[in-house]
Parts: structure tokens; C-alpha cells; sequence
């Protein structure tokens, strides 16, 4: 925006000197010509001064309040809302940076030996002992999904098998349609890798060491490849 305006200024203030201009200038009455001046000259300085106002809210840091807002942008169905909230992140480095390491944590992964305790109780003799060990399950998500299809492999009981079957139907449906959080989420690993600086590459790193089939995990992983290659390229 600040770009575009700054060219418009510089071509209202070159319009004088060009012959198009000069040419056009003089079929008008003197009257005509002093009105057209006036015009050009009070728009080209309006621009400066929007440009000016401009680029001093760009460089304001964000507050907190503007912070949180700007992550519910990001989860956002509209890409245009969206990507107005990475740019104004990624225009802010430091706090950006900051905030979305307190806001981030690597994804969680299962304790093994509760993850198999979790799969015997779908088939126990209590109602609420089934529902608990689902909700539990249901928690990590695509973070156990190969656990899950490897049980759908193994000859198991009807019901564990229905319950599988639903919490695999969630980890779909999470992924074809992601909430507003994951959304966000996602974005803010955009954000990180559009800063790509030392900062920014530890929370990465740190995103990276979480639960291996969680998205988070993969995306911070790949965001970190593509920084690596990018800085391989640029070497002379």
C-alpha cells in the first residue's frame, strides 16, 4: 500500500515536466489550469501525508490485544483477512515471534503403555470406562492415527472396532475441514518461515520435536526444510 502510494505521489509530482502534460495544459483556460494545479498539488500532498501515517502504524508494535486479534485473523475462512494478518506479523518480527512462542507448543504425543490401556477399555463392560478411553484417544488425534489403523488391522472386538472406525471418520473430517484454531495454527508456521530468522527457527525447531504424524509437527519440519534449501540457494 505504502509502495503504491509513494508512486502515485511521484507521479502527480512529475506530471508538469512531461510534454503529454504540457500539451493537455495549454488547450485549457488560464482559470482552468490554475484549478487543475491547485488539485494536484493538495492530492499529491494528501498521499504523502497518508503514506507517512501509514508507514508510522506499520512500525507501531503490536499490543496484545491487537496480537490476539490478529490470531483469530488468521484462522479466519477468508485468505484475504488471513493474509493481511501474516503481513502485519511478519511486518513486526519481534513480537510476532515472541507471541507465538508462548501460543505454540510442540504436539503432544501418547505414552505407549496408557495408549494400549486406552484400546482395551473400547471393549470393556463399562459404558463410561469405553466413553473415557475414547475421549482420550479422540484428544491426540491424527497423532495416534497409524496406532489406530494398525488396530483396524488386528482381530478386535465389534465395538472397539465401531469406535476406531469414528475416531478415525474425526481425524478425516479434522483434516478436510480444519477448525478456526487449526487454521490458525497452521498460519503462524507461515508466519515463522516468512521471518525465517534465528528467533523464529527455534520455535520451529521446537514445534518440530512434537508428536511425528501430528500436522503441526510436519508442517514446522517442512517449513525448516524449505529455509534450509533457500538459504542453500542463495549461497554464491
Amino acid at each position: 500500500m505504502i509502495k503504491h502510494l509513494t508512486s502515485a505521489h511521484g507521479a502527480l509530482s512529475n506530471l508538469w515536466s512531461s510534454n503529454r502534460a504540457a500539451k493537455f495544459t495549454a488547450t485549457l483556460r488560464p482559470s482552468r489550469q490554475k484549478q487543475l494545479c491547485k488539485f494536484l498539488s493538495a492530492t499529491a500532498t494528501a498521499l504523502v501525508v497518508m503514506g507517512s501515517c501509514l508507514s508510522a502504524a506499520a512500525a507501531e508494535p503490536p499490543s496484545e490485544k491487537e496480537l490476539k486479534q490478529l490470531w483469530a485473523e488468521l484462522g479466519q475462512q477468508d485468505p484475504v483477512r488471513a493474509d493481511k494478518a501474516i503481513t502485519r506479523l511478519v511486518s513486526q518480527p519481534a513480537a510476532a515471534v515472541a507471541f507465538l512462542r508462548e501460543r505454540l507448543g510442540p504436539a503432544r504425543a501418547a505414552d505407549p503403555q496408557r495408549l494400549a490401556g486406552w484400546f482395551k477399555d473400547l471393549d470393556s463392560n463399562s459404558f463410561k470406562v469405553r466413553e473415557k478411553a475414547t475421549g482420550e484417544l479422540a484428544r491426540f488425534g491424527e497423532a495416534i492415527e497409524a496406532e489406530l489403523k494398525d488396530a483396524m488391522r488386528r482381530d478386535i472386538p465389534l465395538e472397539a472396532r465401531r469406535r476406531i472406525e469414528r475416531l478415525l471418520e474425526e481425524v478425516k473430517h479434522a483434516r478436510q475441514s480444519p477448525s478456526t484454531e487449526r487454521k490458525s495454527t497452521s498460519r503462524a508456521i507461515d508466519v515463522l518461515e516468512r521471518i525465517g530468522d534465528r528467533a523464529a527457527r527455534d520455535v520451529l525447531d521446537t514445534l518440530a520435536l512434537g508428536a511425528a504424524q501430528a500436522q503441526l509437527t510436519v508442517d514446522a519440519r517442512m517449513a525448516l526444510e524449505r529455509l534450509v534449501q533457500n538459504a542453500r540457494q542463495q549461497k554464491p
